[in-house]
């Protein structure tokens, strides 16, 4: 059963929950229920939000996460549909 809705992470939800509330060793519900979700289609992210994860450290437990369970849910922003949908999102916050 998939959503209406599709919600798109900035990296605050990742680097934020990692840092703060759900490391890796404490949070791992957390985690899975963010695999579980993109699994069915409700979330994403986009490259941009890999690349600021993969600016860490090699052994960060929140880059290896993210390369190894989540990297096929950060879309390209080089591919034309997800860069409309995300300026879209862009001016729909800034108005």
């Amino acid at each position: 059963m998939t959503s209406e809705f599709r919600y798109l992470l900035d990296s605050n939800v990742f680097i934020e929950a990692s840092r703060r509330y759900y490391s890796f060793n404490f949070g791992l519900q957390f985690w899975e229920f963010l695999e579980m979700q993109a699994n069915l289609g409700t979330i994403f992210s986009i490259d941009k939000v890999l690349n600021e994860i993969n600016e860490g450290d090699k052994k960060d437990p929140l880059r290896i996460w993210a390369n190894k369970k989540f990297k096929e849910y950060f879309l390209s922003t080089k591919d034309e549909k997800v860069l409309e949908q995300y300026n879209f999102i862009i001016n729909y916050v800034e108005n």
